[in-house]
């Protein structure tokens, strides 16, 4: 792999999706209560539920879920909801890490712990299909 292929390609993305969640986490972790991380957390693990029953469906059905998640994270924004802007984050960049395959792989993960570790299930990060 070339230099220019490491530094535009899909381990960029891999590595900046990384970054973009823990990111998110180490914030909210140094800033808010366990009952805030609680409420991320749930939030964030019922969206990926909702959007998992939806692929199973159809596509266009999570092609709207989507959409919809995007719109509550910009919604979140504007009200100042950072339970709703720190759960629909982790979702986006769920979802991106996702179509990244074994790339997205760490990204995946750290979500997945924040959710095992703060959400209501210890046992359940959120799994692949």
């Amino acid at each position: 792999m070339s230099f220019l292929e490491r530094l535009f390609g899909p381990e960029r993305k891999s590595r900046q999706l990384q970054r973009d969640a823990r990111a998110i986490i180490d914030a909210d972790t140094r800033t808010y209560t366990e009952a805030h991380l609680h409420a991320i957390a749930e939030s964030a693990a019922q969206t990926l539920t909702q959007i998992r029953e939806a692929a199973d469906n159809s596509p266009r059905a999570r092609f709207e879920l989507v959409a919809r998640i995007k719109e509550r994270h910009r919604e979140a924004r504007r009200r100042g909801d950072q339970v709703g802007l720190s759960a629909m984050s982790l979702t986006i960049i769920y979802l991106q890490a996702e179509k990244q395959g074994e790339l997205g792989a760490p990204a995946r993960r750290i979500i997945d712990d924040f959710l095992r570790e703060h959400g209501d299930n210890p046992e359940a990060g959120h799994r692949p299909p």
